[in-house]
């Protein structure tokens, strides 16, 4: 059975939500706030900006370069193991590539913060 792209990003937003332990109140919120600075700022300003802040602003950067690098994605052959590979593929590539994978981020984000809004915490730690 072949999956749709929809079923995968689904599938690949799920296994990486259910894999926080930490900050999950925190990763909730940076969830829903990363779509909105992606169409506000562009996909590179916002990639960067969550890259910098460090917790789950860079958990998010991380779940999103590995969809966007990873072997059927826009992005492919960008994947170094280096946390800088998406930013740096954004930089490198055309702008027809960047619009895919701005549209790509978005609605992969939307399955991601979906995904956080069920499954965790609003609890906060300590």
């Amino acid at each position: 059975m072949n999956k749709t792209i929809e079923q995968e990003r689904a599938q690949y937003a799920l296994e990486k939500v259910k894999k926080i332990t930490a900050n999950q109140k925190e990763y909730k919120s940076c969830a829903t706030q990363f779509p909105v600075m992606i169409q506000q700022n562009g996909l590179g300003q916002a990639c960067a900006f969550y890259l910098s802040k460090g917790g789950a602003h860079e958990d998010l950067y991380k779940t999103l370069a590995g969809w966007l690098c990873k072997e059927n994605q826009v992005y492919k052959g960008y994947k170094k193991g280096d946390k800088n590979e998406l930013l740096e593929a954004i930089t490198l590539s055309d702008q027809q590539k960047y619009r895919i994978a701005q549209a790509e981020a978005q609605a992969l984000l939307f399955w991601v913060a979906k995904f956080a809004k069920a499954y965790l915490s609003d609890e906060e730690e300590g």
